[in-house]
Parts: structure tokens; C-alpha cells; sequence
């Protein structure tokens, strides 16, 4: 269910009762989530494994080339572990937009919207890099919202790209056919959970995909969005 964390040659797993501790904080008070990425090697980057309770449901839509499997997570579980780069072999390095796309080799995201959810642009994107100059860590994210003062109940979407592989977590859901969904011909694992909107136990959904799509690895995460929404989300980028 939990592979494990994503591995790099100078990667350790270590706990982090600190971390433990403030994500729980957060969680709890249905913060809003900040989509920042920027990673200091000098005090190791982070990135929080979540350890999640499963029950499986399937939602029922069929089509030649189309095939939903909702994976239903019921609750986050722990958050323990932490990925951590060594500074003395690897470093950090700002990117402009231009300079990623340029990685990738095209535009990961296909529109500037996704029905009402707008871009929210960013000027600059991280990266590690081994000092050989050769790729440790890439994880580019684009983000959108609906316009308006954020609440607790605002609509947003945020994916997640790398190349050549799914964008590393330590989280890997049940993956085999079971489970596994199909739009327009390509494989993905798709998760819906609940999230704590409120102090007072009122909940809303968030989904999460996961799929590999012309050489780019994508992990696509929406609050507040229908299931039809998020689908329509997916047949997109799958288009692009």
C-alpha cells in the first residue's frame, strides 16, 4: 500500500518528531495548504510522508478507452519520515517558468484555467541538483483557484509535475488493475479523502490522481471539487 520514500543516493530517512508535530497542528485547524517549494539544502529539505488508511470504492463509468476506479482513503494516518539532501554533494538552484519548460520539453499544463480555476504564476521554481550538475530533485507545481478571498470551501487545484517519473512522495497508492483507472487510454490511480473544513467536524473532498503522460510523471491534487470536475481536470491535461 506505502512503498516507501522516494530514494536517492544521498538520501537518508530519519523521523522528525518537529514536523510531526506541526503537521498534525495544521491538519487539524484545516490550514490553508501553501503550495511552496522552495527547499534549503543547507538545513535539508523536507518532504512529509503521510501514511493513510484505505478502503477501496469504485465509481462506475465505462467507455472504450475510459475506466474509473475511486481509490477512498478514509483518514491521514502518521506523518514520520522526511527526505533529506546532503549538502555537501548536492545543491539548490532557482528556475524561471521559461527554464522548466524548456526541461520538459513542452507545457505540462494545457490551458491558463480549468473550468473557473485560474493560474495563479509564479516567478521562480526549485530544484536539487547533484554537483555534477545532474538531476537529484524535480517537482515543479502549477497551481489554480477560483478568484475571491480564500475560504475553507474555495475550489483549488495544484499539479505537480517531474520528468520521467511519477513526482516523488513517499506515498504510493494501491496500484494493480483492481484499481487501477484509464482515461483516454492512459493508466492512473485516482484517491478520493475527506478534509476537515472546520472545527466542527463538517468536511469537504479532496481527490488526488497520479499518472505517468508523455514522458512527465504528474501528481494532481483538487479541494473542493466534484468528481465530474476533477475528471473533466484530468481529460484535459490527458488531451494536451
Amino acid at each position: 500500500m506505502i512503498k516507501g520514500a522516494y530514494n536517492s543516493m544521498n538520501e537518508q530517512i530519519v523521523p522528525d518528531v518537529q514536523l510531526i508535530k506541526e503537521t498534525k497542528e495544521r491538519i487539524s485547524n484545516s490550514e490553508k495548504r501553501k503550495w511552496n517549494h522552495k527547499v534549503d539544502v543547507r538545513t535539508a529539505a523536507v518532504v512529509a510522508c503521510l501514511c493513510l488508511t484505505v478502503i477501496i470504492g469504485l465509481w462506475g463509468r465505462q467507455g472504450s478507452n475510459t475506466q474509473i476506479h475511486i481509490i477512498e482513503f478514509s483518514s491521514y494516518g502518521e506523518i514520520n519520515q522526511k527526505l533529506y539532501f546532503d549538502p555537501e554533494t548536492t545543491h539548490e538552484e532557482k528556475w524561471t517558468e521559461a527554464q522548466v519548460l524548456e526541461y520538459f520539453g513542452r507545457n505540462p499544463v494545457p490551458a491558463k484555467s480549468f473550468n473557473g480555476l485560474e493560474y495563479q504564476p509564479q516567478n521562480d521554481f526549485y530544484v536539487i541538483l547533484n554537483n555534477d550538475g545532474t538531476m537529484n530533485y524535480d517537482n515543479f507545481l502549477y497551481n489554480y483557484s477560483e478568484a475571491g478571498e480564500w475560504t475553507s470551501r474555495t475550489k483549488d487545484l495544484s499539479v505537480a509535475v517531474s520528468k520521467g517519473r511519477l513526482s516523488p512522495t513517499c506515498v504510493r497508492y494501491l496500484e494493480d488493475e483492481k484499481t487501477r483507472s484509464e482515461i483516454n487510454g492512459v493508466p492512473l490511480t485516482i484517491v478520493r479523502m475527506p478534509i476537515a473544513i472546520d472545527q466542527n467536524g463538517n468536511t469537504s473532498e479532496r481527490y488526488l490522481a497520479e499518472f505517468m503522460y508523455k514522458g512527465l510523471g504528474y501528481r494532481v491534487t483538487a479541494n473542493n471539487l466534484t468528481q465530474k470536475e476533477f475528471i473533466a481536470v484530468l481529460d484535459l491535461i490527458l488531451e494536451n
